[in-house]
């Protein structure tokens, strides 16, 4: 049986190791994927968020899964209410950095490299 922060001390394990300077890591759901990232020095959380519509018309355009573009906004909507989704919220709470990426891809890349130079630059 492991334990419900297993995925953040595996995580945690290998940036320690990493030699860059620079270490991403997405798509963190649950506040247990946090519990040994926090303790790692330099640690940053940055939310990149968009709103619904954003999502949603991206998601259907995109047609990463079969079934993306026949999905119906209520169905996007339900799967946002899945706990999983939901505690996303309680994380971005924590974020010391956001990133709206209600825009273009150039507008987020432009942030993106923004909030890397000023990291590299306090260095």
């Amino acid at each position: 049986q492991f334990s419900q922060d297993i995925l953040s001390e595996v995580l945690a394990q290998d940036v320690l190791k990493d030699k860059n300077s620079l270490v991403v890591i997405d798509g963190i759901r649950r506040p247990g994927d946090m519990a040994h990232l926090k303790e790692i020095p330099g640690f940053i959380l940055v939310h990149i968020f968009a709103d619904l519509d954003t999502r949603y018309t991206r998601l259907t355009h995109r047609g990463e899964n079969t079934d993306d573009n026949k999905k119906t906004k209520e169905a996007f909507i339900a799967d946002h209410k899945r706990e999983a989704e939901l505690k996303i919220v309680d994380i971005a709470a924590e974020a010391t950095e956001y990133i709206d990426n209600n825009g273009t891809l150039e507008a987020l890349h432009a942030q993106l490299d923004a909030l890397v130079q000023k990291y590299e630059s306090s260095d």
